[in-house]
């Protein structure tokens, strides 16, 4: 089934207006460019490239240049002369070994592998956040959509409860049981209702547009494919030895 076209919807936000309803790519691709929290991140690793940039040119020999340029009126007895003279020079100073610049410039090593490594995690963790807001919005408007088909069931077994009594083949009980029913729906109606508010505004915040995107769900031929190797401890070996927050961790000790 094709859902509805995005309605008004900020060109900043990676997604243009009129596009098809977004799927999961989509909405991966606007957090990368409009989440606050992965762009804080993308600046905190830049600033620390800048740190081993600096800390590289103390190592690196300095050079100065110089120039001048005097103009020279005499007057002598035996005639006025007039000139300039001109002077230039360049002077290279390369330290043989100065501690404290290779601890600066082993310091700001060392900071870009803690930010290389904090980065690499916020890339993972924006892949996992997009993921969640997408499909808490689906999971959301999935519960909306069969508390409406409960309301309308319910709704019918209320009204069939008041024909039975009024006709004499049901007590009254049947009847507040079932209205009771009905009020709960109704509860739990306003209550899904509310959470697919929520979920939207969390999916809104993370890609920053002014409104959220109808969404693509998963269509009934959706087959997804097990991992490879199918081993639980292989996959718990690698997150042990690839977890960006353990390198990180690591980098720093």
């Amino acid at each position: 089934m094709k859902l509805a076209r995005l309605t008004s919807l900020m060109f900043a936000s990676g997604l243009a207006l009129g596009a098809p309803a977004a799927d999961l790519l989509d909405i991966y691709r606007a957090a990368q460019t409009q989440d606050a929290v992965f762009a804080g991140a993308r600046a905190a690793q830049q600033a620390g490239q800048e740190k081993l940039t600096q800390g590289r040119a103390l190592l690196m020999p300095s050079v100065n240049l110089n120039a001048n340029t005097t103009y020279n009126d005499v007057n002598a007895p035996y005639g006025a002369s007039r000139y300039n003279n001109h002077g230039y020079g360049v002077s290279v100073v390369q330290p043989l070994f100065r501690e404290q610049n290779w601890a600066a410039y082993n310091q700001s090593e060392l900071q870009v592998a803690i930010a290389d490594a904090q980065f690499r995690g916020a890339q993972q963790d924006v892949i996992l956040r997009s993921a969640q807001a997408y499909f808490d919005v689906l999971i959301a408007q999935d519960t909306v959509q069969l508390n409406a088909a409960q309301k309308a069931a319910i709704a019918q077994q209320l009204e069939q409860a008041k024909r039975n009594f009024e006709v004499g083949t049901a007590t009254i009980t049947d009847t507040y049981e079932a209205q009771a029913r009905y009020d709960l729906i109704l509860a739990q109606e306003l209550a899904a209702a509310n959470e697919l508010e929520l979920k939207r505004r969390d999916l809104q915040q993370l890609i920053n547009a002014a409104e959220v995107p109808a969404l693509n769900m998963l269509g009934a031929g959706f087959n997804p494919v097990a991992p490879e190797p199918a081993e639980v401890q292989k996959w718990v070996d690698d997150a042990q030895r690839n977890n960006v927050q353990v390198v990180s961790a690591e980098a720093a000790y």
